[in-house]
């Protein structure tokens, strides 16, 4: 187990590559990004200090079919995929929490895909900026409009164009590279029901408090 401080952007797993390890965030965030030819990319699943990177593929033995990058710097624990396999084939709890661990980021991805198609850019970005602030454990997230972008699957001028919206509500201060989140309350008072199902499920999963 080796710990080591990530930046924002770094790309942990390439998509299509083995799993040769995981890596455990003890705080910001990493995101799963799903890659196209032409260059775009979408974010299917944000992870924090309650998970790992790559569960999927690796409970699997299989490639990666996304990218695991960096979505909020901080401290990770890296860990090879040998002799955590080992591991969990031998003891069954540690097995068990990494099947639900996969449970609950295929949901969220499932969550994230019905979300993108019937809800408005103001209430996916309060999703995930609340998903972002309960797994980073701040509620200062150091994030680019190009990376909301990205994140969102919109334009970077919707970006903006929401960003001042919520602003306006009171519930976010922006920065330079940053938002802020200043009432959380508000936040939730703009979200759509996936947030309170993200949460309601990753609590009933014993996977937070």
């Amino acid at each position: 187990m080796t710990p080591v401080h990530v930046a924002a952007g770094d790309i942990l797993i390439d998509q299509g590559a083995p799993i040769t390890e995981l890596h455990f965030p003890l705080s910001g965030t990493l995101s799963n990004l799903v890659l196209f030819s032409d260059g775009r990319a979408a974010e299917t699943a944000c992870i924090g200090c309650e998970g790992v990177s790559g569960l999927a593929a690796f409970l699997a033995d299989a490639p990666c079919t996304w990218q695991v990058s960096v979505q909020i710097p901080g401290q990770i624990i890296r860990v090879p995929v040998a002799p955590l396999r080992a591991l969990a084939e031998a003891d069954d709890a540690l097995m068990k929490r990494l099947i639900l661990l996969s449970h609950d980021y295929q949901a969220q991805a499932a969550q994230t895909a019905a979300c993108n198609i019937l809800h408005s850019a103001t209430q996916r970005l309060s999703r995930w900026l609340l998903l972002a602030i309960d797994r980073a454990g701040s509620d200062e997230v150091p994030v680019t409009q190009a990376d909301l972008g990205v994140a969102l699957g919109v334009r970077r001028s919707t970006v903006s164009d929401v960003l001042h919206e919520i602003k306006a509500s009171g519930a976010v201060r922006l920065g330079r590279r940053r938002v802020h989140v200043l009432q959380r309350a508000r936040l939730e008072h703009l979200v759509c029901e996936c947030y309170g199902r993200d949460k309601d499920r990753s609590r009933d999963l014993g996977l937070v408090g």
